[in-house]
């Protein structure tokens, strides 16, 4: 199946935070946030969705002052979809729709997240793009005696591989010529264009 399918699922993210050093009365409110979402196939081939899950409750110590505690740790959930294998690229979001809390009986919080994940699968499949490449020797190319070597100058967005182009050169000789070191970095300024 190549089509693109749409993601759309909904699950619940639940971490623990405990006060160290005082007792908490009473919570007021809480937030989370999703960091660094992966969906990827798991070791047993289900589709698993994992990140860092941001917690942070705000609330009144037993002592009647305010606090604020946060916690961030690793999870990772099953998801129940089979949409997903080792050939599938995913395009998607993790958005947390709402967070609930709970005190329980020893003292920590919970936080349970909403989360909305939405997206688009595609399957990605090699594919043979040059299948055959030919040397046309009764075409060679035409020297020029002109010169040997000419002047460019050049804009940011030009790099080694699209002057070699345009000039008919080669990017090694053009990297030489000018002692760079990196055929993808932006030139600019005036460059010598050896004829090759």
């Amino acid at each position: 199946n190549t089509a693109p399918r749409a993601l759309s699922q909904s699950l619940t993210l639940k971490m623990n935070i405990t006060a160290e050093g005082f007792e908490i009365r009473s919570v007021w409110d809480c937030r989370a946030e999703i960091k660094n979402p992966v969906l990827r196939v798991g070791e047993n081939g289900e589709t698993e969705f994992s990140g860092m899950l941001c917690g942070c409750v705000y609330g009144k110590n037993a002592d009647g002052s305010p606090f604020c505690l946060e916690k961030q740790e690793a999870f990772r959930q099953a998801l129940s979809s089979s949409d997903l294998n080792e050939n599938t690229a995913a395009q998607f979001a993790a958005k947390i729709t709402s967070a609930d809390f709970s005190i329980k009986s020893d003292g920590a919080v919970e936080i349970s997240a909403i989360t909305e994940l939405c997206g688009v699968l595609h399957d990605v499949v090699a594919a043979e793009t040059v299948s055959e490449v030919t040397v046309r020797e009764d075409k060679p190319k035409a020297g020029n005696d002109e010169f040997a070597l000419r002047i460019c100058y050049t804009d940011e967005k030009s790099d080694c591989w699209s002057i070699a182009k345009a000039y008919n050169t080669t990017v090694k000789a053009l990297m030489e010529e000018n002692d760079i070191t990196d055929e993808q970095a932006a030139l600019s300024g005036m460059i010598i264009i050896p004829t090759v």
